[in-house]
């Protein structure tokens, strides 16, 4: 067995080749030397060491390069263009270097594009995977993956041996369970469940959610902190607890290092006249001022000084020791990057996205908007990166395009992160309108989370700058002209002259094209920390050479807490030079507040603070002319941006400075159904949209309100509006504008949540344009593309997204289109029960006008609706004696009512003691004496305190009337004698089609039906609700109505409740049986759910808008045969003459049939 602590020593190749041995199913050791000749910066040397013929001939490479400094990104391009090269798809690779004992083994992959047959030297979807490996490498990951787990078994397994997200979502368990330790709660983590107290007190102990953002603010400093240590900026010996002894390391260790040193600049700190000891103000004169607000102390952090700077709260804000050690014995255990993994380039380490990703699952169980139902701690919120790229670069580009008239191809090359020849393809004149594009883009996500897409955003925009403009001369220029006050514009041009380009790239990015959204507090924090952290990485400092590290920006005007949705008037249309000019005075001393700190900092801030007030004071002489304008300048004059709280509203002008929209708006709004949205912010959602839903809908809405004319919204949500009745103002507004790409992602977060797509919208007007449709439900690198005119969309009832692939396209032509002409038609003559009423003599004359092939609409052809609502159904419905359902009331009844005794304490049952007398006393009574007794004891104590809908009657055979000899008078009216119970059909949760026998009956009696028809629709528990009554006792048909397939089988004569809705066919030459079959048909539920409503609720005005061919006699026939074969199985099965399994078999083959028949009767069999 091979040892574990070779992946932490210095790479020796004859040892790894014995780990390869047993880590591989055959390898075969054949070294030799590579000639790569010319092409490569920072490769020096290639050695092709083996392979393994079991796993498609996969080769092992030694790569050497130049420095342990060379940039990770141009070393993965270059391990590429080496694959490429050598014509390999798949091959690991271990990457040394002569200044390091560290090393790092990848598994690369990369595809090659085909074009007619010929392997193209180009190539597309690269990945490297790597573990970080040698003498300074944590081991815990490489050992458990590589080593624990044994010998490969194919190269699935290989590819999930190098997977991130197992790292990620081990580490992630981890800190949740540390974080659940600090703040007490309760968690489930694969079968284990964890309850704690927590071991922080708060001076408001009993604030539940003020703990849990605290926990989230203090782990998240610390995790930065951490990466600082990777840095080389914060000294690793004040990770050690035991530093103080002890005392408390919350208050002696950590607040000093957030809020006495990061937060302070060096000269102003007066460490030594503080409580700290020699060691610690050693350690911390080390340190250099961040600034940037991320240290600044938050008002519920609870930190104010008081003697020798020690904090107020010393004694009433506790954190135990313990907690800590454990909390950094998990970051000993991981390697952390400081280089964040691209989609292409991923070393299986805690890098700084593995921040948003906590973050952004531990804020979803925080967040009150969607604790009921509460997220599940599985890493499951957080926005695949893949998808996050694929909207950054579909919305850039789009952008681009549009911006400086650059072909498609050349952008598009531009946006890969492989394609570094593209740039010998941009003349001077497209690399600078590429630039100036870039300069002044501005991109918005709306709903900001943890910082996905802002960051995403960054990471791109840097990659096209490192190709048009690699050492930032002219990014550097443009950034430095806008700085109008000379004296920061010397200062910042001193120090960024001396910086790494990619540092100078990502501050300007920040500075003028970031902004984030959110309505909690704590997300907006955790975005700008992630900021923070990207610039820090690439920010260059060195003693040596008189590089200091530059205090972080400011961004309080680039990420704000506030409600996105709800905006203020707009009131600028005021004359006033006076007002014009605060306005423009505001906007600049914004812009300089960013690169302010210190006593600068504070000087701008008050100044701003200032002008606020002035510009408020100013308008108040609109406030009796202009009512509205003043609740907008009341708003402003409260809005603080410098506090951390949440405004109730948003405007991008005052918040962010943006005057005239935003060019990209891109994010994941959050899921929010109405039902989770209170009614007092339901209301002012009906004032500003003129509807209310759920807020993702809100959200397009204002989305395409805030870009720009021709600017990009790019959103991943539900794709719930797809089909959705209520989601029509939607699907009418994206096709308004110029729908770019509808993308079906499916489900690409882990958790069972509604299916999602991507939506990529311009905002222009558009009649007709082409989009692309894109399917990508088994994941983006294996989509399938469909280009179509959005008037497809436009020609379909309620502007329905369906899918455009050929067969879709073929119903289309077929069917929906002869739908829409039949719905635009006749649509509100059959909406209703009450309107088919109305117009059944118009309905009649069209019945008689079809002919066999004609298409119609199931709701011209049918008529029925819901049926009784009793509102009690104990008192009014039981179920058959003998039956399943009866066995289960005789078990139900000693426990309900045992439960009832313990509960009310009734004195008419108090010589009842426990539940053996429950049971004797039950067994005594008549099966009369038990109703009475049941209906007795509701009456009194409450229609539900048995539960509600609860049955309690067992019906005899000797009860029930034969529905055949009822009068019209009893069937209207109720029946009189002691055979009063009827079937009462009440819909069937076992999803039955064709034929199911009812287990349930309703007491007709003709005191009963005087009591529900008198009551009808009255106000109070209680009150039934009688439905067409006119179709009780009439063969019809109903349908399962919560299901993903139509579930229809015959209604015998009966009684019908809400529940089994029913329809019933009023046209000679076509009967229920016809019907029943069409909807069982495995195409009728593909239209319904294509074409129609993508849902588990089957309703009735679904099933109205179902096409339906006249059929010719011979046709008729063979559908009622496919019919009667099928209820003859049916009913076999449940007299148990056969089988369940047999049953099932048979049903089977008879689908087969019907669905070959339907397809032809709908001409839509495929020609052999």
């Amino acid at each position: 067995m091979l040892k574990d602590t070779i992946f932490q020593e210095k790479y020796d190749r004859e040892k790894f080749s014995l780990f390869l041995k047993d880590f591989l199913i055959n390898y075969k050791q054949e070294p030799e030397e590579i000639d790569l000749k010319e092409g490569f910066d920072k490769i020096k040397k290639l050695t092709f060491l083996g392979y393994d013929s079991r796993l498609d001939n996969l080769p092992v490479y030694e790569i050497l390069h130049q420095s342990e400094k060379d940039p990770r990104v141009t070393l993965t391009r270059e391990s590429f263009k080496v694959m490429r090269k050598l014509g390999r798809k798949n091959s690991l690779c271990i990457f040394l270097n002569k200044d390091s004992d560290n090393y790092r083994f990848s598994l690369i992959q990369i595809d090659f594009d085909i074009n007619k047959g010929k392997i193209e030297t180009l190539y597309s979807n690269p990945r490297r995977y790597s573990f970080y490996l040698g003498t300074n490498a944590k081991i815990h990951t490489p050992t458990t993956y590589l080593i624990k787990k044994g010998r490969v078994k194919d190269f699935k397994d290989l590819k999930e041996r190098f997977s991130i997200e197992v790292v990620n979502k081990e580490f992630y368990n981890e800190i949740s369970k540390l974080f659940t330790k600090l703040v007490g709660g309760k968690r489930i983590i694969g079968r284990k469940k964890i309850d704690e107290k927590g071991c922080l007190t708060l001076p408001e102990a009993n604030n539940k959610l003020l703990r849990q953002e605290f926990g989230v603010r203090l782990i998240g400093r610390l995790i930065f902190c951490w990466f600082l240590v990777k840095k080389g900026i914060i000294d690793k010996d004040l990770f050690d607890v035991d530093i103080i002894g002890n005392k408390n390391y919350y208050h002696r260790v950590v607040e000093p290092l957030f809020f006495m040193v990061l937060n302070t600049k060096e000269d102003e700190r007066k460490l030594k006249e503080s409580f700290l000891n020699e060691k610690l103000v050693s350690l911390f004169e080390k340190i250099p001022f961040l600034n940037g607000g991320l240290f600044e102390p938050h008002k519920d952090d609870f930190y104010e000084q008081g003697f020798q700077s020690l904090s107020k709260y010393e004694n009433s804000l506790k954190i135990e020791n313990e907690w800590f050690k454990e909390l950094f014995e998990l970051f000993e255990t991981y390697n952390f990057t400081v280089d964040e993994n691209s989609s292409v380039d991923i070393e299986l380490s805690i890098d700084p996205e593995m921040l948003g990703r906590i973050f952004e699952n531990l804020l979803a169980e925080i967040n009150p908007e969607t604790s009921k139902p509460k997220r599940k701690s599985t890493g499951s919120y957080y926005t695949p990166r893949t998808i996050v790229d694929y909207m950054v670069d579909e919305s850039l580009k789009f952008y681009l395009i549009n911006e400086t008239g650059i072909e498609e191809k050349k952008i598009e090359d531009l946006l890969k992160f492989e394609n570094e020849e593209i740039v010998k393809d941009l003349n001077d004149d497209e690399k600078e309108k590429i630039l100036d594009s870039l300069e002044k883009v501005k991109i918005l996500d709306p709903a900001c989370g943890s910082g996905a897409f802002p960051i995403g955003m960054l990471q791109k925009i840097t990659l096209i700058l490192q190709k048009i403009d690699p050492n930032s001369e002219k990014w550097l220029e443009k950034q430095l002209n806008q700085i109008k006050d000379t004296g920061i514009r010397t200062i910042t041009k001193k120090f960024l002259i001396k910086q790494n380009p990619n540092y100078i790239h990502k501050k300007g990015i920040l500075k003028n094209s970031i902004y984030g959204v959110d309505i909690q507090s704590i997300a907006v924090e955790i975005s700008k920390l992630r900021c923070f952290l990207t610039l820090i990485v690439d920010q260059k400092f060195n003693e040596e050479e008189n590089i200091e590290i530059e205090p972080l920006p400011n961004l309080e005007f680039k990420f704000v807490c506030a409600n996105t949705l709800i905006g203020l008037t707009k009131v600028f249309d005021i004359q006033s030079h006076e007002i014009q000019n605060l306005i423009i005075e505001l906007k600049e001393k914004v812009s300089t507040y960013f690169y302010s700190h210190s006593v600068e900092k504070e000087k701008t801030k008050k100044e701003i603070e200032e002008i606020q007030k002035e510009l408020f004071e100013t308008m108040l002489i609109w406030k009796e002319t202009r009512s509205k304008e003043y609740t907008s300048q009341l708003h402003l004059s409260n809005w603080n941006p410098f506090s951390g709280e949440t405004s109730d509203w948003f405007d991008p002008e005052w918040m962010l400075g943006v005057t005239d929209g935003f060019d990209i708006v891109i994010g994941n709004p959050p899921y929010v159904s109405t039902k989770g949205v209170n009614e007092k912010d339901k209301k002012i959602l009906k004032e500003h949209y003129d509807f209310e839903d759920d807020l993702y809908n809100h959200f397009y809405f204002k989305g395409i309100d805030l870009l720009k004319d021709n600017g990009i919204l790019a959103y991943i949500s539900s794709k719930t509006f797809w089909t959705i009745q209520t989601k029509k103002n939607l699907r009418e507004l994206l096709l308004k504008n110029k729908l770019l790409h509808l993308v079906d992602t499916a489900n690409p977060f882990e958790s069972a949540m509604v299916d999602t797509c991507i939506t990529i919208v311009q905002k222009t007007n558009a009649e007709n344009n082409t989009m692309l449709f894109i399917d990508a439900k088994k994941g983006l690198a294996n989509k399938k593309v469909y280009e179509v005119s959005t008037e497809v969309f436009k020609n379909v009832v309620n502007n329905i997204f369906f899918v455009p692939n050929e067969f879709n396209l073929k119903v289309y032509e077929k069917l929906a289109k002869p739908v829409k002409a039949l719905m635009d038609e006749w649509w509100n003559l059959i909406s209703t029960s009450k309107n088919i009423e109305k117009n059944k003599h118009t309905l009649e004359q069209y019945r008689k006008s079809l002919k066999p092939g004609d298409i119609t609409l199931l709701g011209l052809i049918t008529e029925g609706g819901q049926g009784l609502a009793t509102a009690n159904n104990g008192k009014y419905v039981g179920v058959l004696d003998g039956t399943k359902f009866a066995e289960k009331i005789l078990q139900e009844r000693p426990k309900k009512l045992w439960a009832f005794i313990q509960n009310k304490s009734p004195k008419e049952l108090s010589h009842l003691k426990n539940k053996n007398d429950v049971e004797k006393y039950l067994n005594n009574l008549s099966e009369n004496e038990i109703r009475n007794l049941f209906d007795t004891l509701k009456e009194k104590y409450g229609r539900d305190i048995f539960g509600q809908g609860w049955l309690y009657r067992i019906v005899s055979k000797d009860e029930i009337a034969d529905v055949e000899a009822l009068t019209e008078d009893e069937k209207l009216n109720g029946i009189k004698g002691k055979k009063t119970f009827v079937p009462y059909d009440k819909g069937d949760k076992d999803g039955n089609r064709w034929w199911a026998p009812t287990p349930y009956y309703i007491d007709w009696s003709r005191e009963n039906v005087k009591f529900l028809k008198d009551n009808s629709g009255k106000k109070g528990q209680g009150m039934p609700v009688v439905r067409n009554p006119q179709f009780y006792f009439r063969e019809g048909f109903c349908w399962t109505d919560v299901s993903y397939d139509i579930r229809c089988r015959i209604k015998e004569k009966s009684v019908h409740d809400v529940l089994s809705m029913s329809l019933f066919s009023n046209m000679q030459q076509i009967n229920n049986k016809y019907l029943i079959c069409l909807l069982n048909s495995r195409f009728m539920s593909l239209y319904l759910n294509t074409f129609i409503n993508t849902t588990v609720h089957f309703q009735i005005n679904d099933a109205r808008k179902l096409p339906i061919i006249i059929p010719t006699l011979t046709q008729l026939k063979e559908f009622e045969d496919i019919f009667n074969r099928a209820v003859s199985i049916q009913k076999q099965k449940f007299s148990k003459q056969i089988s369940e399994q047999k049953a099932e078999e048979r049903l089977d083959e008879i689908q087969k049939e019907l669905d070959e028949k339907v397809l032809e009767l709908y001409g839509l069999k495929e020609k052999q």
